[in-house]
């Protein structure tokens, strides 16, 4: 009788044990943080995307210094273009003018406060 008590909670503790680690492992493998896959300042970024249907899009994404225009669906990527110097420059203009996450924060609540 004490001997299945014993086996209950040992069970029990163990699938307790269990979900905590498959919780951990998918949260840091959610945020590429185990691995240090995504690393700030990298040499790729996606400067804006447009849907066209349901899993069909256009992206333009940086490679270094270069701009692409690619077709991305869930069978494949194509390329479509290289921009040229003058529409990167756009893009990298629209980069510097763009505010980072606190300063739109800030402003939301600055909004909200002022209400």
């Amino acid at each position: 009788m004490l001997g299945d008590i014993l086996s209950l909670i040992s069970m029990v503790i163990s699938v307790v044990l269990i979900c905590f680690l498959a919780y951990f492992v998918t949260k840091k493998l959610g945020t590429n943080n185990l691995f240090n896959i995504n690393k700030n300042g990298g040499e790729m970024r996606v400067y804006d995307r447009l849907i066209l249907a349901p899993n069909k899009s256009l992206v333009i994404v940086k490679v270094g210094q270069r701009l692409f225009l690619l077709g991305v669906s869930n069978e494949n990527i194509s390329l479509i273009t290289e921009l040229d110097a003058k529409q990167a420059e756009n893009w990298s203009e629209k980069e510097q003018i763009s505010p980072n996450f606190t300063d739109v924060i800030s402003n939301i609540i600055n909004k909200k406060g002022g209400k």
